[in-house]
């Protein structure tokens, strides 16, 4: 072993200046060791579907394109980068989750504002026959404003709310919305007279880029020779769609042509498309406007391939804008290279003809072709001519290529930059606080030894941020959990070491010969212990989603790091102290020879832990799921809101109520307790509305993403202002503006006179932190509506004099929502998860100890441990003290609870195993002799982890985040780990060995164990 210290030296050193330098290098680059994760950072995290399987039906996608999903997520991602952040400056991450789903996070992008749509009712809405799926609800179009405001309503399906009604509809045509469901959100389905408000409830402009199909063809109008070459004539076709459609007077025209020829569908070859809205047309649905027959074109060159002339959205090169012959934008638009050729080919050989540019599904433009095209050409808006926004929007689109099948939104969260620093802040203190105690627990019993702990404890660390730094591993806040975690189990690892060395002295063997036999004889204990965990680690990791992923990544490498110090680092500076000539180690022992008689004990706890685990059991399944189950698991909806002034409790449970639909009638609110006191009010509090059982997947729109506006507009009268309140009157400004940071009045007022604030004077706002009132004169010609787009925009990455961002603060800080799909999903996922971690315990331990009886006596502990943790949790919730939901995050805890439970009866029975050759006496004894030996070690390594969670649920109590029950979850189940370890897994273990026995001695004949 000695004759390894140099080379163990250098590679220790090796890898700390590894670590290092994959820590400092970024910061001398200019960026950062570590991505944050949103939690940490703000920002916005999207899950979307995509339903390959539907496409193949709808003859979107071919059979054969099922065996390449990943390609086809890959590039939608490619695509929807381009639409969303095609500067690429916005530190846009997408990654493809599972075989149809794609994960959007945005940093920074947490508040978005939404603009208030409202449009009115042109026919009156019936309460009756009407509520039919398919119905059509009618928008006034009479002004140019109102036809403005009806573009904003999206064509693929939204939420609307007239009156206390939520209606979903499915698509826009022109002005017409048309109905999927009436009623939606449990709302009471209504009668609405003609002029009434309309309001759009779902309004984000990413998701918007996101989920725009962007579908984009060129065809050639159908003439008679097209017509003739397919069998057929124009008027035959042309019947075949009035009869359709007068049996079909709402259909959609994708239903006519799918239908086949035989069946009274179109020739094949033949393609029906309704022509795109004119500015004086909103009010006309699809069925009534101008359907135009087209063909694809194909080369007359017999030698080219039919699909040579066929173009889309991706053969695009450059996009831009201009003007067409009438003044109107359009939009400019040029052939990549590659297909410029036989764009030019194709234009030059249809000259004189009818060239349709679709695009979703809409002709855009249809114009005649005048020459050949080789250079650039553009899109016009025909006689009604495009605005400048949907020039704008077209644009985007185009240069980003079509996505063919349309994204179905599963889950969306959002965190606030603040909630991310305050996490931050709370994550390095805890930490820090956590670090402290363990030094001064271990210098404390160990003295020499407890200072080479602390050196393998900073390397241990060094190791564990370089590694995540390498692999630039993103550090959400249960990431931050992890780390701490870390710290507490790598102690274990030396106390196990220390102890096993103060019994190898113990028998009087020199020191280098006992330094080396207690590092040799628990080496295989701590490996056995840390592998079991990292069994949990990597089932939590492959399962696990967003956050919860970054706490099994943290945990895992921390696993590694530490098995590395433990057995390595520490060795090597305790072997050098030894071969410089260091006296016997002094250690403050715990417990001096116990000799408890455990076993005798077992025989009446095993029923008062019985009790418990029942009554807990009893407990949560008596409870509500609304009650008891996070979002995560049942769908729904969370936010958390600031207010102005502090508020009661009952007061915004009182203005929640006043929501029509699920928002309204199942809303839990909850104060965030260090916000304020019960005295005095608090400043913030939680809502959240989770999705009722008789919810399905199948609704057309999520509740949970209409909730957001409908909370914002409850609680007006006392949610937080702004981010930029102003009145004009005349040229003199009058305003507030309200910021996540603290910023002097000189820089507030500087920076608001760049922004069209003149002669601006700021002074603080009393009663909120980090606002600000303000005054000044506005420059001529300026509205308040312009003015505070152009603070709220214009400030955005301006940074005071301090050199610190100035950021707005919003009212809704962090909200989130799950799909129900999303929902049922992770809570099998998460059973699951639990399932094949104890499975993999048990195949592990029949592995390291050749019989079962072990390894059934540790997952019947662990399942205690699970169980006992389970019934804490719903004692938390039922009181309402804690965040205490049962969601991911809880999965998390009860996965590191059965890996690190395990550790306790690993030693044990690795003692057992290691008694009984040497031991004459029954198991009964063994067992006794064992827990004895080995207390002091479970009483330390207990105290280090329970000291490590203590400080961690103490930094974050009363904050509700995901830290606050993690933490009480951790605690109860290390606790109950102690326990069980020593009245569950041992006494089961004697059952079963006794057992065994007693069959033995039946099949030999001889006399039978006594039993427990």
């Amino acid at each position: 072993m000695t004759e390894n210290l140099g080379r163990k030296t250098t590679l220790i050193v090796l890898l700390t200046l590894a670590a290092i330098a994959c820590i400092v290098t970024p910061f001398l680059l200019g960026s950062k060791p570590f991505r944050l994760g949103l939690d940490l950072q703000g920002g916005t995290r999207l899950v979307y579907k995509f339903d390959f399987e539907q496409a193949v039906k709808d003859g979107i996608l071919q059979p054969g394109e099922l065996n390449r999903k990943q390609e086809l997520l890959q590039e939608f991602a490619t695509i929807i980068r381009g639409r969303v952040d095609p500067k690429g400056v916005m530190e846009l991450s997408l990654r493809p989750e599972g075989e149809n789903r794609l994960v959007i996070e945005l940093p920074g992008a947490a508040e978005i504002a939404s603009v208030k749509t409202v449009g009115r009712l042109a026919n009156p809405l019936g309460g009756d026959a009407t509520t039919d799926e398919g119905s059509k609800i009618v928008l006034e179009a009479a002004s140019d404003a109102q036809k403005t405001t009806i573009k904003s309503f999206p064509l693929g399906g939204a939420m609307v709310r007239i009156g206390s009604e939520k209606i979903a509809y499915k698509s826009r045509n022109g002005a017409t919305l048309i109905v999927a469901k009436r009623g939606a959100d449990s709302t009471s389905i209504s009668t609405h007279a003609a002029g009434d408000e309309i309001e759009l409830l779902t309004t984000d402009w990413i998701q918007q880029q996101i989920e725009n199909v962007g579908d984009m063809s060129f065809y050639l109008s159908a003439e008679a020779n097209d017509f003739a070459a397919l069998g057929t004539d124009s008027a035959k076709e042309q019947n075949k769609l009035d009869t359709w459609r007068a049996a079909n007077p709402t259909a959609p025209i994708d239903e006519f042509k799918r239908l086949a020829p035989e069946a009274g569908g179109p020739t094949k070859g033949i393609l029906w498309f309704p022509m795109r809205l004119k500015s004086d047309e909103l009010e006309t649905a699809e069925s009534q406007r101008r359907m135009v027959p087209l063909v694809l074109p194909r080369p007359k060159d017999p030698s080219l391939p039919a699909e040579a002339w066929v173009f889309t959205g991706s053969d695009l090169g450059q996009v831009g804008f201009t003007s067409d012959e009438k003044g109107y934008p359009a939009v400019a638009f040029q052939m990549s290279t590659e297909r410029q050729s036989a764009f030019a080919d194709f234009t030059g050989a249809n000259i004189q003809r009818g060239m349709a540019i679709v695009m979703n599904g809409e002709i855009v433009t249809l114009a005649t072709i005048q020459n050949r095209l080789s250079g650039q050409s553009l899109i016009n808006g025909g006689a009604a001519g495009f605005t400048q926004k949907e020039v704008s929007d077209l644009i985007t689109v185009l240069r980003s290529g079509s996505l063919r099948i349309k994204p179905q939104l599963l889950d969306k969260s959002r965190v606030g930059a603040s909630l991310g620093d305050e996490y931050v802040a709370r994550a390095f203190y805890s930490s820090m606080a956590a670090l402290a105690l363990i030094v001064v627990f271990m210098l404390f019993f160990y003295r020499r030894l407890g200072v080479f702990s602390v050196i393998g404890l900073t390397i241990n660390v060094l190791l564990l941020l370089g590694s995540l730094a390498l692999l630039r591993a993103t550090l959400t806040l249960p990431g931050v959990a992890g780390i701490i975690l870390t710290l507490g189990m790598a102690v274990d690892g030396n106390i196990l070491i220390y102890e096993r060395l103060r019994e190898e002295m113990n028998r009087g063997l020199k020191l280098v010969q006992a330094v080396k036999a207690s590092f040799e004889r628990a080496a295989v204990t701590i490996i056995d212990a840390n592998l079991t965990t990292l069994i949990a680690g990597a089932i939590l990791y492959f399962m696990g989603t967003g956050p919860i992923r970054g706490f099994a990544t943290t945990l895992n490498i921390g696993i590694l790091t530490t098995l590395f110090t433990v057995i390595v680092v520490t060795e090597v500076l305790v072997l050098r102290d030894v071969k410089a000539g260091a006296k016997p180690y002094s250690m403050i022992k715990v417990l001096e020879k116990p000799s408890i008689r455990f076993m005798d004990a077992a025989r009446y706890l095993i029923p008062i832990s019985m009790t418990v685990m029942v009554a807990g059991i009893a407990l949560f399944a008596w409870m509500p799921n609304e009650k008891k189950l996070g979002i995560d698991f049942l769908g729904g909806f969370t936010a958390t809101v600031r207010t102005q002034e502090p508020q009661t409790k009952e007061k915004i449970e009182e203005l929640v109520g006043t929501i029509q639909g699920t928002t309204g009638q199942s809303a839990q609110v909850v104060a965030i307790t260090d916000s304020g006191a019960p005295s005095g009010g608090f400043r913030m509090f939680r809502i959240t509305s989770k999705l009722r059982a008789e919810e399905t997947v199948s609704d057309e729109t999520n509740p949970g993403e209409t909730a957001l506006k409908e909370i914002r507009d409850a609680l007006t009268p006392v949610l937080q202002r702004g981010p930029v309140e102003l009145t004009l009157t005349g040229n003199a400004v009058q305003g507030e503006i309200y910021f996540e940071d603290d910023h002097s009045i000189e820089d507030v007022s500087k920076v608001l006179g760049t922004l069209g604030v003149d002669k601006a004077t700021a002074a603080p706002m009393g009663t909120q932190p980090h606002a600000f009132t303000f005054s000044g004169e506005a420059k001529p010609d300026t509205t308040s509506t312009g003015l505070d787009g152009a603070i709220e925009t214009g400030i955005t990455g301006v940074k005071d004099s301090r050199g610190v961002a100035y950021r707005l603060a919003g009212p809704i800080p962090e909200s989130a929502f799950v799909g129900a799909q999303v929902g049922g999903e992770l809570r099998d996922k998460a059973v699951l998860a639990v399932l094949l971690s104890l499975l993999g315990t048990v195949l592990y331990l029949r592995f390291r100890f050749a019989e079962y009886s072990y390894g059934i006596a540790v997952v019947v502990s662990l399942a205690h441990d699970v169980l006992i943790a389970l019934g804490a949790l719903a004692l938390a919730a039922y009181t309402g003290l804690l965040q205490a939901e049962l969601d991911l995050s809880m999965i998390a805890a009860f996965l590191t609870i059965i890996g690190y439970s395990q550790n306790d009866t690993i030693v044990i029975f690795d003692r057992v195993r290691e008694n009984i050759p040497k031991s004459k006496k029954p198991l009964r004894d063994v067992l006794d002799d064992s827990i004895n030996e080995t207390l002091g070690r479970t009483i330390l390594t207990t105290s280090t982890v329970v000291l490590t969670l203590l400080v961690l649920f103490l930094f974050n109590v009363g904050s509700r985040n995901v830290l606050e029950g993690f933490s009480f979850c951790m605690l109860v189940g290390v606790i109950s780990g102690a326990y069980s370890t020593v009245y569950v897994a041992s006494p089961i273990l004697l059952w079963f060995e006794n057992r065994a026995k007693a069959r033995e001695a039946r099949e030999s004949g001889g006399t039978p164990p006594s039993a427990a």
